[in-house]
């Protein structure tokens, strides 16, 4: 490979891998009490105040996720928000039960896609060879978790996510593989945000 296109390929995988700046869209009720996890910009967390005891919860309410993306097609939007929420699912439902109605001792959730790229797998199909996949797609989503009684916020969390991990690199070959992937991990860092209490087995219930 010439050194020309080494420069070339290089750039591309920088500007693919660069993920910009955590979403400030308006979609959060409020911004002001998010702060920087570590030294880059890409991701802002608001943990639950000093005085927050999730033992006063016994239920998590999923609002639908809302898709602010003008540049995806109804039927791709479909497809992100369906991974979404099943992933908040899966993640917030093993500890407590998922129900329809906010209210009293309900964790309320809310969460929206804001940004998502396409991976170019023409582009991906050329370079492989040469720099492995240099268009990796990716996903930005904000999300907050409320008192479902007193509507104050327990958590929030904005995100922005550009490429994956070296061993998720098969997902750059698919166009919105790696935004599906970003979103489960949105999800799994959200759940271990707030850490809702896992619900008592009968064998705990017994030996009480």
């Amino acid at each position: 490979m010439s050194p020309k296109i080494a420069i070339c390929a290089l750039s591309l995988v920088v500007t693919a891998c660069a993920a910009g700046p955590a979403p400030r869209t308006g979609f959060l009720s409020d911004y002001s009490g998010l702060e920087p996890v570590g030294s880059s910009d890409s991701l802002l967390e608001q943990r639950p105040p000093a005085d927050f005891d999730p033992r006063r919860f016994n239920a998590v309410m999923i609002e639908p996720t809302e898709v602010r993306v003008e540049d995806l097609s109804e039927e791709d939007k479909t497809k992100l928000s369906d991974v979404f929420r099943e992933a908040l699912i899966e993640r917030l439902g093993g500890a407590l039960p998922i129900v329809e109605q906010s209210g009293p001792g309900v964790f309320r959730v809310r969460t929206a896609i804001v940004d998502a790229r396409k991976a170019n797998v023409a582009i991906n199909a050329v370079t492989s060879l040469l720099v492995g996949p240099v268009s990796n797609g990716g996903v930005a989503a904000e999300a907050e978790v409320l008192d479902g009684g007193t509507g104050a916020r327990i958590a929030a969390l904005s995100w922005s996510r550009r490429g994956g991990k070296i061993t998720e690199v098969g997902l750059s070959y698919t166009q919105l593989g790696q935004a599906r992937s970003g979103l489960r991990s949105f999800a799994k860092r959200l759940a271990d945000l707030f850490s809702p209490p896992a619900a008592p087995t009968e064998q705990t219930d017994r030996r009480r």
